[in-house]
């Protein structure tokens, strides 16, 4: 065993900090997922105060007791239990099967933590309501009527559109000793198998590192830093050759924007980055833990070498275990490895890219979209798709996907308002008219035009993009020309046109009902909901979180919905994967 020098005061202050409140927990080890390091979690969410890059959030409102979260209580009515997947400290995975269609799903089950007075624990509450916000921050599941059955055979709780990078969740269920997330099965198993399996050569490993980083730059274009990027988190849908590599758990991720910084130690220890041992850190630190997945996929070992990292390397790769005081010395001290095997006959760029990742000064490293840029991971595609957009239209849903449910209703009144002959959207209009056959001004769901166009999609991927853009009163699942431009539009483009502000003041004044200068809870009630009860559990609270981020006293003013239909560079098409058969 390589003991500690304590010569060097320093590092020891800072080993000292990062062991300070650790506690381990089961393997694989995330450390603040066990109850009492979550206790010490804060929400780092925009608060209106100053945004210098010093800005650090550390307090969490108060939750109102709950005892139960209005999720749906028909589970068991709905699936049927089957084997365990799998299970980690703060929940189990079984698969499920649709009793009325024999389906399969993935359901991950986490027991319900109670406080006194038979109300759940405001913190357990506010852990459940964050992790399913992310997954419908990546993309708002609505609910999903005549189009499923249309499309597919019908699924309780469908969602509507979101990243094909991210497992979809179909819907939450509860009931008194537990919360249920129903989602897609993937079946192709770890990425961290088929590196071991010898089937990785370095173009798979930039294959499945550009997935990652395509994950971890969509949720930073929407503010959520991941904080548990490792292999165990992602899984291949199917064991095909080509399937598709999906991210499956938010436990642990945050809200926090560029310019914030969060306190807490979070993570899983070997892809912690060395900041977050210092407790202070931001959406850098996914790039690290991307970086240490870059370099096992490439090599099949860990970075770390030298006296303070060898022995972590090989305790790890060869038996899974570890000290985390050792990891953490590694982390932050350790030589990491670019001279041995393979890295003298894999690529420059492939070198360059996961040094760039692996940079301990966090401002040092490249963002996500500067990572996708990168040589090792950029490509030009020749299309060869048939429909009229041409091969982007699997990127551009999934872009739309991942705009919360209020963007995306507020985006399509500004498409209305839109003239059907202005410049802005003449193609899409021209691409609607060649879909719509019939010459109805609607183009009907039915005509499957993503099978026609040479995509790589499953049958549920392909009612997950599509059905995002039918409204949900209407019957016959018919696509309306205004969704289709709110989806198929550039809306960067449309921001800088001279319509702009009228477009966003016509649509805010839409939502504000009663004409207050302000959307509150009765105003998205009626716009979201029809006016009644929610299809989807906590549609109108989610949308309050997402827009209500300047003064958070839970209402929309006219500012925050301005924010909210900013298009930022991060909304790039880039983002996303065109599914395109190889």
């Amino acid at each position: 065993m390589v003991h500690f020098s304590y010569s060097d005061t320093s590092r020891f202050t800072s080993l000292r900090h990062a062991l300070a409140s650790f506690k381990p927990s089961p393997a694989p080890p995330s450390f603040t997922s066990t109850w009492k390091q979550f206790k010490r979690q804060r929400l780092c969410r925009s608060s209106g105060r100053s945004s210098s890059s010093d800005t650090t959030i550390t307090s969490v409102s108060k939750n109102a007791p709950l005892r139960l979260f209005g999720y749906r209580q028909d589970f068991e009515s709905r699936y049927e239990l089957k084997e365990k997947v799998g299970s980690g400290s703060f929940g189990t995975v079984y698969k499920v099967s649709s009793k009325q269609t024999g389906e399969d799903f993935a359901v991950k089950t986490i027991a319900k933590r109670w406080a006194s007075g038979a109300q759940m624990e405001p913190l357990f509450v506010r852990r459940i309501q964050h992790e399913v916000d992310i997954y419908n921050h990546i993309g708002k599941p609505t609910a999903c009527r005549q189009i499923c059955h249309m499309l597919l055979s019908p699924k309780i709780d469908a969602g509507a559109g979101r990243s094909l990078n991210v497992a979809y969740l179909y819907g939450a269920y509860e009931d008194s000793k537990n919360v249920m997330l129903v989602m897609e099965l993937c079946k192709g198993g770890e990425m961290w198998n088929r590196v071991r399996s010898g089937r990785y050569s370095e173009k798979d490993a930039a294959n499945a590192v550009r997935d990652v980083l395509r994950t971890v730059a969509q949720c930073h274009a929407r503010n959520v830093l991941i904080r548990d990027v490792k292999p165990d988190n992602f899984l291949y849908l199917t064991s095909d050759e080509n399937a598709p590599l999906k991210a499956i758990d938010f436990g642990l991720a945050q809200y926090c924007k560029a310019d914030e910084n969060l306190r807490e130690k979070a993570g899983t220890a070997i892809y912690i980055a060395p900041e977050v041992l210092k407790m202070k850190y931001s959406l850098p630190a996914d790039l690290w833990s991307a970086g240490i997945i870059a370099y096992q996929l490439v090599t099949g070992r860990l970075p770390f070498t030298g006296e303070e990292g060898e022995e972590v390397s090989t305790q790890y790769m060869e038996k899974k275990q570890f000290e985390h005081k050792e990891v953490f010395r590694a982390v932050l001290y350790a030589d990491l490895d670019f001279t041995r095997a393979p890295w003298d006959t894999v690529s420059p760029a492939c070198k360059a890219l996961v040094q760039s990742l692996l940079q301990r000064d966090p401002a040092c490293r490249p963002t996500a979209v500067e990572a996708l840029k990168h040589s090792w991971l950029s490509y030009t595609e020749e299309v060869a798709s048939d429909l009229p957009l041409g091969g982007d239209i699997v990127q551009r849903l999934q872009r739309f996907g991942t705009y919360g449910r209020l963007k995306q209703i507020a985006l399509r009144k500004v498409a209305h308002n839109i003239a059907s002959d202005s410049a802005l959207v003449s193609d899409l209009r021209k691409a609607f008219q060649q879909l719509d056959t019939a010459d109805t001004g609607e183009l009907a769901s039915r005509q499957k035009a993503l099978e026609q166009g040479g995509f790589n999609l499953s049958r549920p991927e392909m009612q997950q993009l599509v059905s995002q853009l039918v409204d949900e009163m209407d019957e016959q699942g018919d696509i309306q020309y205004d969704n289709w431009v709110a989806a198929m539009v550039d809306w960067r483009e449309v921001e800088h046109s001279q319509e702009w502000h009228d477009w966003v003041q016509k649509a805010f004044e839409a939502f504000d009902v009663d004409g207050s200068g302000s959307i509150g809870i009765k105003d998205l009630q009626d716009m979201l909901c029809q006016g009644e009860i929610c299809a989807v559990p906590d549609t109108v609270e989610a949308a309050i979180r997402e827009a209500d981020v300047l003064d958070q006293d839970g209402n929309i003013s006219l500012e925050e919905f301005e924010a909210l239909m900013h298009s930022a560079d991060t909304d790039a098409l880039d983002l996303f994967d065109t599914r395109h058969h190889s």
